[in-house]
């Protein structure tokens, strides 16, 4: 009676010690999963915020050279105009 009440009682220890073994792992899992999620999203944000980054530069290098190449023919318009109207270019000093 002894002997049984002991491996009983080693039973119920043995249960409760892979109980708590499942829990943990249950929720190592769910920790996993999580964390592979977070990372999985910041992986994506990175890659939109260097497809961004790329866009920002080509449009900022694209408008460099359109103003490049339209501040001659800008000189020259305004230069025209001023001709033209005969406008005194101290007036317009401000633009």
């Amino acid at each position: 009676m002894k002997r049984t009440a002991m491996t009983t009682a080693n039973t119920k220890v043995s249960k409760t010690k892979d109980a708590e073994f499942d829990e943990l792992v249950v929720e190592f899992k769910k920790s996993h999963k999580q964390a592979t999620n977070m990372q999985n999203s910041m992986r994506v944000s990175f890659n939109s915020w260097n497809a961004l980054k790329k866009q920002l530069e080509t449009a900022l290098s694209n408008a460099d050279s359109a103003f490049s190449n339209d501040t001659t023919g800008s000189i020259i318009a305004t230069n025209a105009m001023l001709a033209k109207e005969k406008i005194d270019v101290h007036e317009v000093s401000h633009i």
